[in-house]
């Protein structure tokens, strides 16, 4: 009797914790533009802090490429991807 509770209670206890480990590289997944998005300012911030430290006033702050991880409807086509996928 108590065998059989255990194994249950186990068994809820690792189906939740697989659970919450899925959400978790779900949201992971998710926040991946943003946090490259972060990345990428930092270095472009870096990036036009040399310039201005090395030109001065005629630093070409307009050469240095710009990243863009934010593309519109990227995140609408990502949710409609995990709901299809029951997410």
């Amino acid at each position: 009797m108590h065998q059989v509770n255990y194994t249950q209670i186990k068994g809820y206890v690792d189906a939740h914790l697989v659970g919450v480990d899925q959400q978790v590289a779900i949201l992971e997944q998710s926040n991946r533009p943003e946090n490259k998005q972060i990345a990428a300012d930092e270095q472009l911030q870096s990036k036009q802090i040399s310039e201005a430290l090395e030109k001065g006033e005629n630093a070409r702050y307009d050469l240095i490429p710009e990243k863009q991880y934010h593309t519109l409807g990227f995140k609408e086509r990502f949710m409609q991807f995990k709901a299809a996928l029951g997410f």
